[in-house]
């Protein structure tokens, strides 16, 4: 019995997390479209310049959770 619950969170956690990850992406997709930008990648990996996104991320994320 407690594997098998075991197996109901692991596959609930999965699906939540998918979902975060979903939100998450579709909200980089739509500040991207709207600053005209065509390209995002991490912070870490841009060593000059560039348009750091995050906050308006952030903001569409906490707009669209409500």
């Amino acid at each position: 019995m407690i594997e098998l619950m075991k197996f109901y969170l692991i596959k609930l956690k999965e699906k939540k997390e998918a979902e975060i990850d979903a939100a998450i992406k579709n909200a980089i997709k739509q500040v991207a479209i709207s600053s005209k930008v065509t390209t995002v990648v991490e912070k870490s990996v841009v060593f000059f310049g560039g348009v750091d996104l995050t906050d308006k991320v952030v903001s569409t994320l906490n707009t669209s959770s409500k």
